[in-house]
């Protein structure tokens, strides 16, 4: 089944990487993009801090800067779509406080960086290899790992290594055999998920072939090929003609996508046509809220994922699935003004079956956001108002009560064309009691491209898109002065230094627009107020000047310590105080960086 062979050299010396664009809007669906290769060593550290250009002597210096206090983001190309984890395993004495990252970084391999401070990376190897028998057969994207301390590794099929506890899954999508494009989606253009699971934060992983448990859809079980077209547009299809490859209960093998597009679409449709009876069960399967919220049927459309994103919800411990489903083939539905319903990318969430990683529930399906627009629909803006005037913020440190009533409008933070809503991340803030899902808006080859945020009362939403005078844009070259020498930033992650909060990020290799050779950059993240009194993320960057190092990840002997300080300023002029607010100087909050 497989239309190619991953040849993998077996020393692991040597890893070539492809990197392809992680999204290709502005290309034929069946054309693939290959950007340069480059060659990364096994054993070799490749590190952000380059140096900056002496003057006097005429050179190029890598020893000009104390690299013990300060790090700069490089421009090596060594992966888009960056995941940056931290291992918090205790019990895992060789990677504990280590990061890892990966990337996009090829058709047929995802590899795999260590570091011990977030700047410096070193090449461990392939981390997850495809099978030659398995479904993938194109362009991989953008993997994300999360562990759970919780999981049995006998119970996803796999040996404890004795290295620490707990299992790593890895959701990542790629794009399938044509063998498999009709029973999937009827599209030309296709990318679907996929999991791999390994014992160990580095890997190897494996491809995931447990039994799918939780694609029941109103008494339809949709891991049995005879079920597969019910409540979805092949139902009235002749399918005799096509094979199935499908999972058939029990039956699991390489040639099965972890994803149940079906499922997925079968779900929608089906909250679609019982909308009227949301908080209801109906034969058996309960129709979410969010189903008041959709405005056409969702599910009539094709299926193509991108940037899948795990996410445990600290307040419940219960856990939650992010993606970004993509506009390509999917059918289009204007409103009554005109205005596509479907223009762009935009993001989804679905529970998980019994807080298991490997299992969905499809049935709580609800799509998060709308391109160019503060919510889904009206009836989103009206969920939205009545949970925030419930809303208690009083047991929150930075608890804000709003008094506005908002309404589905227009907003000008989407300012790319095709304003695609994308890379999905979700992060909750303990002091003030709110779930900000911060997506990259725009499109990734354009200098528009930039991270956004969204904020809501629960992790499934409904969520408003905070406009640019909320203080939605989180990262961007917007009202900056590196637009010259940075350009595409987006698609991101979060991690932790200590109490630091880190954005992990890519940007061009180059200042070419339509560029697909992304690499890895990282800056601080910082929570501010904005001009309603809201706490909202802000990034410290896109930066290329140098930066303090993380001092939370104990890389450096140094503390920042600027915080714990008391910042006085006494000036009078013609004997009036002109102080003014002594607390910008020493806020963290840097409003642009430049070279």
């Amino acid at each position: 089944m497989k239309k190619f062979t991953i040849k993998l050299i077996a020393s692991l010396l040597l890893i070539t990487l492809v990197f392809a664009g992680c999204k290709t809007p502005d290309v034929e669906p069946n054309v693939v993009t290959i950007p340069p290769r480059v060659e990364l060593i096994k054993g070799k550290t490749y590190s952000d801090e380059i140096g900056v250009y002496d003057k006097d002597n005429d050179v190029e210096s890598t020893e000009i800067f104390n690299k013990d206090i300060f790090y700069r983001n490089h421009l090596l190309p060594t992966g888009a779509d960056p995941h940056a984890l931290l291992c918090t395993d205790e019990t895992d004495t060789e990677n504990y406080g280590r990061y890892f990252c990966w990337g996009t970084t090829g058709t047929g391999v995802y590899n795999c960086f260590a570091s011990t401070d977030c700047v410096s990376w070193e090449l461990c190897y392939g981390s997850y290899v495809w099978a030659i028998d398995g479904w993938e057969g194109g362009n991989c994207y953008a993997p994300e790992v999360i562990w759970d301390k919780d999981a049995n590794p006998s119970d996803y099929g796999l040996d404890d290594d004795g290295i620490g506890q707990g299992v790593y899954f890895m959701h990542y999508t790629a794009a399938p055999s044509s063998n498999y494009l009709y029973y999937l989606d009827i599209m030309s253009y296709n990318v679907l998920g996929g999991l791999a699971v390994s014992a160990s934060p580095y890997g190897p992983y494996k491809m995931w072939n447990g039994v799918e448990k939780g694609a029941t859809i109103a008494g339809v079980d949709y891991s049995k090929a005879e079920n597969f077209k019910e409540y979805t547009t092949y139902k009235n299809q002749n399918l005799s003609t096509v094979p199935y490859v499908g999972r058939q209960g029990d039956q699991v093998t390489n040639d099965d996508v972890w994803f149940n597009a079906s499922a997925f679409r079968a779900s929608l449709t089906f909250q679609w046509q019982n909308r009227d009876k949301a908080g209801q069960v109906v034969d058996g399967t309960y129709i979410p809220e969010s189903a008041k919220y959709m405005v056409t049927d969702e599910g009539a459309g094709g299926v193509s994922l991108l940037d899948l994103h795990a996410f445990v919800d600290p307040v419940t411990g219960d856990k939650y699935f992010y993606f970004a489903r993509a506009r390509f083939g999917t059918k289009r539905v204007n409103d009554e003004n005109g205005i596509d319903l479907f223009a762009g990318n935009y993001v989804y969430v679905i529970k998980t079956l019994n807080n298991d990683w490997s299992q969905l529930d499809y049935s709580t399906a609800t799509r998060l956001t709308r391109s160019f627009f503060a919510f889904t629909s009206e009836e989103a803006a009206i969920a939205y108002n009545k949970m925030a005037s419930e809303f208690d913020p009083t047991p929150f440190k930075d608890g804000f009560k709003e008094s506005k009533q908002y309404h589905q409008k227009q907003i000008s933070i989407d300012q790319d064309p095709i304003a695609m809503n994308e890379g999905p991340v979700m992060t909750y803030n303990p002091d003030t009691g709110l779930y900000y899902l911060t997506v990259s808006s725009g499109s990734y080859p354009n200098n528009t491209y930039c991270v956004i945020q969204l904020v809501g009362y629960s992790p499934v939403g409904p969520f408003r898109k905070l406009d640019a005078d909320e203080g939605g844009m989180v990262l961007s070259i917007e009202n900056t002065d590196v637009s010259d020498i940075i350009t595409g930033v987006g698609h991101h992650s979060i991690t932790y230094a200590g109490d630091e909060m880190l954005i992990v990020y890519h940007r061009h290799f180059n200042l070419a627009l339509n560029e697909h050779n992304r690499y890895p950059a990282k800056d601080r993240l910082v929570w501010v107020k904005n001009s309603l009194g809201m706490t909202v993320l802000h990034a410290n960057g896109p930066s290329s000047s140098l930066q303090p190092k993380f001092y939370g990840n104990n890389s450096t002997k140094y503390d920042i310590i600027s915080g714990d300080a008391t910042v006085t300023v006494d000036a009078k002029k013609d004997g009036v105080d002109v102080s003014g607010d002594a607390g910008i100087l020493n806020d963290g909050v840097v409003s642009y960086l430049s070279s």
